[in-house]
C-alpha cells in the first residue's frame, strides 16, 4: 500500500509514499532492494536513507537523515582543513619566495650586470661569482663564454681593420650606390685619384663624375631599372675636381634583396693612365716601326725559321723582286725561288741556329723574271707569337757589285800605271843622284833661284861654301838675305813682267 506506518516524524505517519515512478530511490526500496541511497523526500529535503526489509510483516525499515547533518562533522573538517591549507600555502609560498630568492639572488645579480655591459659599447667584464653551486658554474661557463667572445670580438675587430685598411689602400677604385644612383660607400683610392673629399662624394649622383655624363646617367638608370644588364667591363672617362680627365675601366656587380629586387651596385674602378700612355707609346712605336718597315729603301722581311714562309714584306722587296703582295705572303722562299744558289740558304740558317744573327752576308737572289739580283743581308732570330722567326734586312749591291769590278780593274790599271811610273822615278832619281854628285864635286858654285820670291831651291856645297853657309842654311834663305842690293820688290816687279 505504500504507506508509512509510523515515523519519528508525527506528521508523516500514515503518510503514503510517492507515486511510482517519481522517485526511483522509494520505487527501488519498496521492490525488495537494501541499502542506502541519497535522494530528495517529498518535502524537498536531500536525505540520506538506509532500508532493511522486514520479510514477515512485509514491510520495511529506513532510517533517514538529513545530508546536512549527516555531512556537517565533514563540511567542518574541510572548512578546517581549507584554512589550514591557505595558511600552509602562504607560509611555504613565503618560505619558498625568500629561499627562492636567496638561491636567486646571484642570477638577479648577473642579470643586472649583463644590462649595464648591454647598455654600454666596452669590452665585456666576466661576472662575479658568488659560490661553487649550480648558479656559479653556470656563470663560470658564461664568463669563458664572454672570453671566447671577446676573443672573437678583437679578431673580429683585427680584421675589420685590416679590411678597411684593403678596401682603403687597394690599387683600385671602388664604389656603391642605391637605387637612385646616389653613391653611399667610396674607398680612399677613387677619392685620392678624383680628388675629392668623401663628404663631397657620398651622396651625390654617380654619373656626376664622369665626362659624358648624359650618357652615364642613361646607362646607370637602365640598369638600375633591369632594362640594361651590367656589362663585365667597360671603358670610362672620370672628372677630376680640378677639371682634368682620367680613362678607367669599370666593372660593375648587381646588388639585390632577399627577393630579387635591385637596390644599387657596386663598381670596381681601375685607374688606365700608365695604360693609355703606354698604348699611345706603343702606337706611335708601331706607327714609327711600321713607316721605317715599309719606307726603308732596303728590302725587309720576316719569314719563319721552320719552313722560310713569308709572314711580311715591305715595299721595297715587292718593288726589287716584282712580286706583288699576294703572291709574296703565306708563300716559302722554295715556292717563289728567291735564292739563286739553295746552298747560301743553308749557310744563313746554320749561322743562324748557331749565332742567331748574321751581318754582311753576300748572296746572289732571283727576281720573278728570273733576273739575278746581289743582295748584302743581314738577319736575326726573333719570336712572333712565340714562333720562331727570322728578320732579313737585304740591300741591293747590283750595281755597286758592277761598279766594284769596273773600279778593280781600273784599280789594277793604276797599279800597273804607278808600278811603271815608280819605275821612271827610280830611274830619274837616279839619274838626279848622279847629276847632284857631279855638280857637288865641280869647284864652281851652282844655284837654283826662284824667279819670283828669289828663294834658293838647291845650292851645292861649292857655292854655300863661298858664301860661308852650310847647304841647309841656305836653303832657308833667299837672294835678299844674302846681297841687300836685290830687294824682294826686284823680283816681284820682275815676275810681272
Amino acid at each position: 500500500h505504500r504507506l508509512i506506518v509510523t515515523a519519528t516524524d508525527k506528521r508523516r505517519t500514515m503518510e503514503e509514499s510517492p507515486r511510482f515512478g517519481r522517485n526511483p530511490a522509494i520505487d527501488r526500496f519498496h521492490d525488495g532492494d537494501e541499502g542506502t541511497a541519497v535522494y530528495t523526500n517529498p518535502l524537498g529535503v536531500e536525505v540520506m536513507t538506509s532500508v532493511k526489509h522486514i520479510p514477515v510483516a512485509g514491510w520495511y525499515v529506513a532510517a533517514v537523515l538529513p545530508i546536512s547533518e549527516a555531512f556537517s562533522s565533514i563540511h567542518n573538517m574541510q572548512k578546517r582543513m581549507l584554512l589550514v591549507t591557505i595558511l600552509m600555502t602562504l607560509f611555504v609560498g613565503g618560505a619558498m619566495w625568500w629561499i627562492l630568492r636567496r638561491e636567486l639572488l646571484p642570477l638577479v645579480v648577473t642579470a643586472n650586470a649583463l644590462e649595464e655591459l648591454s647598455a654600454n659599447e666596452e669590452r665585456l667584464q666576466p661576472l662575479p661569482v658568488s659560490g661553487d653551486d649550480e648558479i656559479g658554474r653556470l656563470i663560470r661557463c658564461f664568463n669563458r663564454l664572454l672570453e671566447a667572445l671577446g676573443r672573437r670580438e678583437e679578431a673580429l675587430h683585427v680584421t675589420k681593420n685590416q679590411y678597411q685598411e684593403l678596401f682603403d689602400d687597394i690599387p683600385v677604385g671602388y664604389h656603391e650606390y642605391d637605387s637612385e644612383g646616389r653613391i653611399t660607400r667610396v674607398n680612399k683610392t677613387e677619392l685620392n685619384m678624383l680628388g675629392y673629399a668623401e663628404s663631397e662624394f657620398v651622396g651625390v649622383h654617380a654619373w656626376n663624375f664622369v665626362q659624358d655624363s648624359e650618357r652615364s646617367r642613361e646607362r646607370i638608370l637602365n640598369k638600375l631599372a633591369g632594362v640594361a644588364t651590367p656589362g663585365n667591363s667597360f671603358e670610362l672617362c672620370y672628372r677630376r675636381k680640378d677639371g682634368t680627365t682620367v680613362p678607367a675601366i669599370v666593372q660593375d656587380k648587381l646588388r639585390c634583396d632577399a627577393h630579387g629586387k635591385i637596390t644599387g651596385y657596386r663598381s670596381i674602378v681601375m685607374y688606365i693612365i700608365e695604360r693609355k700612355q703606354a698604348e699611345e707609346a706603343l702606337w706611335v712605336s708601331e706607327e714609327r716601326y711600321r713607316k721605317t718597315f715599309q719606307n726603308s729603301m732596303d728590302s725587309i722581311c720576316i719569314n719563319r725559321l721552320s719552313d722560310g714562309v713569308y709572314l711580311e714584306v715591305n715595299q721595297s722587296f715587292l718593288k726589287i723582286f716584282g712580286f706583288e703582295r699576294n703572291e709574296v705572303i703565306g708563300r716559302s722562299t722554295r715556292d717563289l725561288a728567291i735564292w739563286a744558289n739553295p746552298d747560301d740558304r743553308e749557310q744563313l740558317l746554320d749561322i743562324l741556329r748557331r749565332e742567331s744573327n748574321c751581318t754582311n752576308f753576300e748572296v746572289e737572289l732571283k727576281t720573278k723574271n728570273d733576273d739575278s739580283v746581289w743582295g748584302l743581308m743581314s738577319a736575326a732570330v726573333m719570336d712572333l707569337r712565340a714562333e720562331p722567326c727570322v728578320i732579313s734586312i737585304t740591300r741591293d749591291i747590283t750595281d755597286i757589285r758592277a761598279n766594284r769590278k769596273g773600279l778593280e780593274r781600273y784599280k789594277l790599271h793604276l797599279e800597273q800605271l804607278v808600278e811603271q811610273r815608280t819605275a821612271d822615278l827610280q830611274s830619274a832619281h837616279k839619274q838626279l843622284r848622279d847629276t847632284q854628285f857631279a855638280m857637288d864635286g865641280v869647284g864652281i858654285g851652282i844655284e837654283w833661284i826662284d824667279r819670283q820670291t828669289g828663294r834658293l831651291l838647291y845650292a851645292n856645297k861649292a857655292a854655300a861654301k863661298m858664301i860661308g853657309y852650310e847647304v841647309d842654311e841656305l836653303l832657308e834663305m833667299s837672294i835678299p838675305d844674302i846681297d841687300p842690293n836685290f830687294p824682294p820688290e826686284m823680283f816681284s816687279k820682275r815676275s810681272e813682267l
